[in-house]
């Protein structure tokens, strides 16, 4: 299983969506995970010294995700930790989102 599908599996899990047609399923993962991709960058980017900040954009605009890997772990203390905490607060934003709809129906 690649990571991908790992992340897809964790936040079906986590969002409660297994019940979901695998369509409803991929609609929210993708929007969900776009805004995790979001939130994770931002939180690295504050991280990040402003050096090492274009080096980052030069590298993200080549799109080569390995290198941006590496760049990242050398780069930017707690990266992994960065990346839970975001997507932590993502989820949990979420499932707030969706026990304020359950209560006001």
């Amino acid at each position: 299983m690649n990571n991908e599908q790992e992340i897809r599996n964790i936040l079906i899990k986590e969002l409660g969506l297994a019940d979901l047609p695998e369509e409803a399923q991929n609609e929210i993962v993708t929007k969900i995970g776009g805004i995790i991709l979001q939130s994770v960058t931002l939180g690295i980017l504050e991280k990040l010294p402003q050096d090492a900040r274009e080096e980052f954009e030069v590298l993200s605009k080549e799109g080569d995700n390995e290198r941006i890997q590496e760049f990242l772990e050398l780069n930017v203390p707690h990266l992994y930790d960065i990346m839970q905490e975001e997507t932590a607060r993502v989820v949990e934003s979420f499932r707030a989102a969706q026990n304020k709809d359950i209560k006001s129906e």
